[in-house]
């Protein structure tokens, strides 16, 4: 349903609870993994977490044992407690089974045996591969693999004795990304480079290679990350410096591969060294070997990557290894740099935590290893987070120091916010606000050119439909709304008579806003609906434009707010929205019923030239008001189709298909009322 998906698609950009900033736990690392490489690979899903020891890396000569993968639940305590430890199948020492990462979807896990990397005849290349286990909790209990069957054995198809699988994996809705490898050997040191992403899918009941892809750039797919939509691809050229770097973005449907856009950087090289893709952010590190690292920030606009800014750290030093890994979290952004705190020997990494406020993410914490080493800790080689825990690693070794994994985690009250100028409401904060605990209702705040703020409350009043509206001034952070109308006596269609609408005096709102995307909504009713208040986030804002960040207008001609003069008492509000890159039109119309009651009408369309098309216009009641709301109780049914067709800017001609009888087919011509703040439209409202 079109009101659930625009749910289910916003709620992502949400922002977290604000929390207090990271603190040190413990270090996970078990008896003998300081001197070797446990959780080289470590990934955290949710209230689980993976950590891989493939007994490869650091003093063991020969390998002391099969690789192994811890399995972690978070317990009450906020610990994480071991469950079990798997291995591949008919493991051998040296197999390298969890080098470098784990993949989990649903109940399906995938875990990399990078064989022949360590490069000492123990191990080899062609018998690398993927495993995947399935969750069974009754499983071998007790034993190797408990709670986790073996169902296949992954092998790409132009494996040989000098090329391997593994490395990095990565599941999207059913697809399997992993890198693939040449062994090479140059002035008597041997490698691994990554030159292939190879996909894999599940095919009549059988997993098989279905895609792969290359590109003549170095290092190709040694940062990677896959979506819905897309496989983008890092080529950093890593083994020169001064290598500039590149990152291929491909469109997929299944494993079928296009180049869609090509990105590069500078001044720093190694661009590509890491990627990661959250909604439409994407954050690539530019580790620039030996100089001075970065992080740049892409955000996804019309269906391509566009620059959205540049990270450094606050002191930025030659070979800082800034931008090593760089992954979001919820409004977060983890970035790693293994030299970060200190360059000299012995050289100490860092972990920089950023928050993303509007359109831009500001440092907030700079985090470093709890232990000191004698040798380089590399402190921050990666990151995993669920948004509360952290988890970083310090791989030591081959260094010499004291390799550890350590756990971080954000407890007691929130966040104080970063110091500067306070914040205020500005004519660019327009979008829809809502509730997560309250879903099925709704607030519409347009703030207009001349600095006043029009609002929509979308709610209901004893299981009916209620709308809400007051024009207010913006004071500082704060929404005044001393006189908020309800309204009743229109008539849907034809029968609308603009002298039988009254509009009652219903009440004063307050919304106090913390930043861009959260507030507190504080209400008072003179009609016997009480008082009270709750909290607010930012679903949407208006495409192009970013609260707070943008100076100037944009072009964005169909948001805004249209009626008909012989209509007064009801009209039609349009947000031009930005979702996965797309232009997609959120309209609202409040209107009556044929009783003369309140009814609002919400679609989520398509814009074809000068038109919206809404194919599935929803009606929403069901529910009661303020404290009495049960997002359970909201009934979400379908009405009818819903058809915009602008005349130039500032006329449009509204026409409607309604599935029950009673409101039937019409056409209302209509004209602008409003532009909202910070817009303005060109002579074709659909150029932007």
């Amino acid at each position: 349903m079109a009101f659930i998906r625009l749910l289910t698609i916003l709620l992502a950009l949400t922002p977290i609870g604000l929390r207090a900033q990271f603190e040190f736990v413990e270090d996970l690392t078990p008896s003998g993994g300081e001197l070797e490489d446990f959780g080289i690979g470590v990934e955290v899903f949710g209230n689980e977490m993976f950590a891989s020891w493939p007994h490869g890396f650091g003093n063991p000569d020969p390998a002391p044992a099969c690789g192994e993968l811890y399995h972690y639940e978070k317990n009450a305590d906020g610990r994480w407690e071991l469950l079990g430890i798997l291995q591949a199948p008919d493991c051998s020492p040296g197999d390298m089974f969890g080098a470098t990462s784990v993949a989990l979807e649903g109940d399906l896990l995938a875990v990399p045996a990078f064989t022949g990397l360590r490069f000492d005849g123990q191990g080899d290349a062609s018998d690398s591969a993927v495993h995947l286990f399935e969750r069974d909790p009754g499983y071998n209990p007790g034993g190797i693999n408990a709670g986790w069957r073996p169902i296949a054995r992954l092998s790409e198809s132009e494996g040989g004795a000098d090329r391997a699988l593994g490395g990095l994996v990565e599941f999207n809705d059913g697809v399997l990304a992993v890198q693939s490898h040449v062994f090479e050997n140059a002035y008597g040191y041997n490698f691994a480079r990554s030159d292939s992403v190879v996909l894999f899918g599940e095919i009549g009941g059988g997993w098989q290679e279905i895609g792969r892809v290359s590109e003549n750039t170095d290092f190709f797919g040694l940062g990677y990350t896959l979506s819905d939509e897309q496989l983008i691809v890092g080529a950093p050229e890593t083994q020169t410096y001064g290598g500039a770097g590149r990152v291929y973005v491909y469109d997929r449907q299944g494993g079928q591969l296009t180049l869609a856009q090509t990105l590069d950087a500078g001044p720093e090289a190694n661009f590509g060294y890491f990627v990661d893709v959250q909604d439409d952010w994407m954050a690539v590190g530019a580790l620039n070997i030996g100089a001075q690292g970065a992080v740049f920030l892409y955000r996804r606009e019309g269906g391509s990557w566009q620059p959205a800014g540049k990270l450094t750290p606050p002191d930025r030093a030659a070979n800082d290894l800034y931008g090593v890994v760089a992954r979001f979290s919820g409004d977060l952004l983890f970035v790693g740099a293994e030299n970060g705190r200190r360059q000299s020997e012995p050289a100490a990494g860092a972990v920089f935590v950023y928050r993303r406020e509007g359109g831009e993410y500001r440092l907030i914490q700079t985090l470093q290893a709890p232990v000191d080493s004698d040798k380089s800790d590399l402190f921050g080689t990666y990151v995993s987070s669920n948004g509360t825990d952290l988890l970083v690693k310090a791989v030591a070794t081959p260094a010499g120091g004291r390799a550890a994994l350590y756990h971080f985690q954000r407890e007691g009250g929130p966040t104080p916010p970063p110091t500067g100028t306070p914040f205020e409401v500005s004519t660019g904060h327009s979008g829809l606000f809502f509730n997560p605990e309250r879903s099925g209702e709704g607030f519409m705040i347009d703030t207009l050119p001349d600095g006043r703020a029009l609002m929509f409350w979308f709610t209901y009043d004893n299981g009916e439909p209620m709308w809400l509206t007051a024009l207010g001034e913006t004071v500082d952070a704060s929404i005044i709304l001393d006189q908020v109308y309800v309204t009743e006596g229109g008539r849907f269609g034809p029968a609308f008579d603009r002298a039988a609408v009254t509009a009652t005096s219903w009440g004063s709102i307050v919304i106090d806003f913390e930043d861009c995307d959260r507030g507190t909504v504080s209400y008072d009713s003179e009609l016997g609906q009480g008082s009270g208040q709750f909290e607010l986030v930012r679903l949407s804002n208006i495409a192009g434009l970013d609260c707070g960040e943008t100076a100037g207008t944009i072009l964005n001609g169909f948001s805004g707010g249209f009626y008909n003069r012989q209509r007064s008492g009801e009209g039609l509000q349009v947000h031009v929205t930005d979702i996965d890159g797309a232009r997609t039109p959120v309209v609202y119309w409040p209107t009556y019923d044929a009783d003369g009651r309140q009814m609002w009408l919400l679609g989520l369309g398509s814009i074809e030239g000068e038109r919206i098309v809404i194919d599935n216009l929803r009606h929403l009641s069901g529910a009661d008001f303020g404290p009495d709301f049960d997002p359970e109780s909201v009934v979400d049914e379908y009405w009818g189709e819903l058809q915009i067709d602008y005349q130039g800017c500032d006329l449009l001609t509204l026409s409607y298909s309604a599935e029950d009888p009673a409101y039937g087919n019409g056409q209302i011509q209509m004209e602008r009322l409003y532009h909202i703040g910070q817009t303005t439209c060109s002579e074709q409202p659909s150029r932007y």
